[in-house]
């Protein structure tokens, strides 16, 4: 595009959470409502998560600010969280506890070797922090703090399947 001439801005997400989404994330939040306890209670991998709210407004700017033309941003909402406060919030979304279990993450992984899921336990368990510092000083100014939004996408998907 450089050499095209062309402007462009440059945005990397990292993992996106809203309704509707698919893959990790999804089969994340499906392990989330299980009516059962989840060992995760131990599990202190921090994940940076992007609000889709949040991504449209970095889109927002990035279209808007003449300054962005021509730079990289990584997206992230600002405040990352351990795998156990993702799975809280969803939970507190549902409006049920956090059913945490304080099982330290080694033996979840032999768990999952011996079940033949290592892979899954290791994109689940896997730490991926990413700081969005450059584009919040561009001006970006995210909607949504992390902790709420996965809350309020649990209580909406709550009541989607109930209705």
């Amino acid at each position: 595009m450089r050499a095209a001439g062309v402007p462009f801005t440059i945005l990397r997400p990292v993992l996106i959470y809203g309704e509707g989404v698919k893959g990790n994330f999804a089969r994340l939040m499906e392990l989330a409502h299980k009516p059962w306890p989840l060992p995760l209670g131990l599990c202190r991998n921090r994940r940076s998560l992007l609000a889709r709210r949040n991504l449209i407004d970095a889109i927002h700017l990035a279209l808007a600010s003449p300054a962005a033309k021509g730079e990289t941003y990584v997206v992230a909402d600002p405040s990352p969280l351990t795998l156990a406060e993702i799975v809280a919030a969803l939970r507190a979304g549902e409006g049920r506890s956090a059913g945490l279990l304080p099982v330290p993450p080694p033996f979840i992984a032999l768990g999952a070797a011996a079940l033949g899921r290592t892979d899954e336990w290791q994109r689940l368990h896997g730490k991926m922090v990413v700081d969005p510092a450059k584009l919040l000083s561009a001006g970006w100014k995210p909607t949504l703090d992390t902790r709420a939004g996965l809350v309020a996408l649990a209580r909406a998907n709550a009541s989607s399947v109930a209705n």
